[in-house]
């Protein structure tokens, strides 16, 4: 039930969203008048409700406790051994977050939070940066079951993540970053994901029909690293 109310939550806060013109806040533009730091009212409000939507997804993921078959079987377990000092069979980036998180706790629930947090924002950000529909991508977000996908494989999850960046890269034609991004995978779905150059470098197709199939293959690339 709690599942629920949070993805209603979730759809009806994003509907608050507008549509916005102009530079995001924060971001460096240029006008006949010069070069400034982009601040708009209604784009501190987009992000007030962007993130409030956000708000109990992340707290449920964050705050779970024994939920998902690998919590006690592969990261509370692998937390307390790579904090002191072992090896766990975990991707290397995955094992350098899991010891830059030791640093300042060993109680393995702040690998959960950190995760959570790092997940949640970059799909959310993402979302609101690609889609003219943000309360339908939630609902596809919930539908697919990617968010709960997300509870029970975290380092599939935060590569999906990152793939969603990745493309994002991809169809604003910015190669390197979309290397950049891919290199930061936490997962092996990374051998798949670098295709999507490939195919991208040797196609004709326009701006939409690549984003099509961008689209569908986060969708795929999503399903095979929870299946991994």
């Amino acid at each position: 039930m709690i599942y629920l109310a949070a993805a209603v939550f979730a759809i009806l806060v994003s509907c608050c969203i507008t549509e916005r013109e102009g530079a995001r806040c924060g971001e460096f533009y240029t006008d006949k008048n010069g070069w400034g730091i982009a601040f708009d009212k209604t784009e501190v409000r987009n992000r007030f409700f962007l993130y409030l939507s956000a708000l109990p997804l992340f707290l449920i993921a964050a705050l779970r406790f024994g939920i998902g078959t690998d919590y006690f079987y592969t990261y509370y377990p692998g937390f307390r051994v790579i904090a002191n000092g072992g090896h766990m069979h975990f991707e290397l980036l995955f094992h350098w977050l899991v010891k830059f998180i030791a640093i300042f706790t060993h109680d393995p629930q702040w690998l959960f939070v950190v995760t959570s947090f790092l997940f949640i924002f970059i799909v959310y950000n993402n979302i609101y940066r690609i889609s003219k529909n943000i309360p339908m991508a939630l609902v596809v977000f919930f539908l697919s079951y990617v968010y709960f996908i997300s509870l029970n494989n975290i380092r599939q999850a935060l590569a999906s993540a990152f793939i969603l960046i990745a493309i994002r890269c991809l169809i604003e034609d910015k190669v390197w970053k979309y290397i950049f991004f891919c290199m930061f995978l936490l997962h092996l779905s990374i051998l798949t994901i670098m295709l999507k150059y490939f195919v991208y470098a040797d196609t004709n197709k326009k701006a939409t029909q690549i984003r099509y199939y961008a689209e569908f293959t986060n969708i795929f690339s999503t399903l095979v690293g929870s299946a991994a």
